[in-house]
């Protein structure tokens, strides 16, 4: 080989070797969190979840007066805590397990559901009294935008492509363009509340709590495609499972989880499944098998495995828990 031919590939070989050692190291796997808000101790309790069902506590942090919604950005770097006694929104930084900030929001009343958009940029935060949606900069926590909704809006859910869906209990279900502008409000059932999106993001689950119904709306034209009952008394939550399989739903008056059939094109529930006193909160493990159910009448998250019915476990937490979140 000539020496030009070996500098070459002497070049070529340290090239390689350089580009290799600039590579970034993979990004270690962030812990999941389950973030549980308890009206009557004014904090949040933070458990490191493993394996779906085995967990340890982690940390209490002080949130502010009468703690209720809670929501987890998608960069699983924040959560926001809604604080429905002092009208205020208390940032916690997941990372630290610490308390950020705690903001208060001009002309904000009665702080309730909230959601963060799909590029962890904008919080919407629901003003139960106010008969308004908030949109503010998770930046500077300042307010982007106010908008006027119907009576008495309770929950908010983001969809991938931006739009924004707000259940109001007196108006029902409107959405907000890309822009935050409102498009359109909606008739659905009768004290409309939690919401969920199939994971292909073609339908929407409404949860009717006067009603004791689901309603399957299509987000693209904003009608309601069929309601079905069999959900127990005042289904507080609706989520839909990671296979789009099933969604599955509490109950508060019923002490009852509820299994949809969602398996080709079926929408059917199951029979009720017996999972303690007053359940307000629902998240859905990574699992399609595991859901954790918030029990505020007991002080309880149980963690119940969707195949048997069985609760497999329970998670003290502190005095009347009222909203739950999961960072995956």
């Amino acid at each position: 080989m000539s020496r030009t031919s070996v500098c070459a590939a002497w070049i070529v070989i340290a090239g390689a070797g350089a580009a290799a050692a600039q590579s970034p190291a993979p990004a270690p796997a962030r812990e999941k969190l389950l973030i549980v808000t308890s009206l009557f101790d004014d904090n949040a309790s933070v458990f490191r979840m493993q394996g779906g069902s085995a967990a340890s506590s982690v940390k209490l942090i002080a949130t502010g007066k009468r703690p209720t919604e809670v929501c987890v950005s998608p960069d699983g770097k924040r959560a926001y805590v809604s604080n429905s006694g002092e009208a205020t929104i208390t940032v916690l930084d997941l990372d630290a397990l610490t308390a950020a900030a705690t903001v208060a929001v001009p002309g904000l009343k009665v702080p309730d559901g909230c959601a963060v958009s799909g590029d962890s940029r904008k919080l919407y935060l629901a003003d139960q009294a106010g008969n308004k949606v908030y949109v503010l900069s998770t930046e500077t926590t300042k307010v982007l935008k106010t908008i006027d909704v119907g009576e008495e809006p309770r929950r908010i859910v983001v969809a991938r492509d931006g739009t924004t869906y707000v259940s109001s209990e007196k108006a029902g279900v409107i959405t907000l363009g890309k822009d935050d502008q409102l498009l359109s409000t909606r008739k659905v059932g009768r004290g409309p509340r939690s919401m969920g999106l199939s994971p292909d993001q073609k339908t929407l689950l409404v949860a009717s709590v006067d009603d004791d119904a689901i309603s399957f709306v299509d987000p693209a034209t904003g009608e309601v495609q069929t309601t079905i009952g069999a959900v127990g008394n005042s289904p507080q939550r609706v989520a839909v499972t990671v296979d789009g399989q099933s969604a599955v739903v509490v109950s508060r008056n019923s002490n009852s989880l509820h299994v949809i059939n969602l398996a080709g094109g079926s929408r059917r529930a199951g029979h009720a499944v017996p999972v303690g006193r007053t359940p307000m909160g629902l998240e859905l493990g990574e699992s399609a098998n595991i859901a954790y159910v918030l029990l505020s009448g007991e002080n309880l998250v149980a963690i119940v495995d969707l195949r048997s019915g069985d609760t497999v476990r329970v998670l003290p937490t502190g005095k009347y828990p009222m909203g739950l979140a999961f960072r995956r």
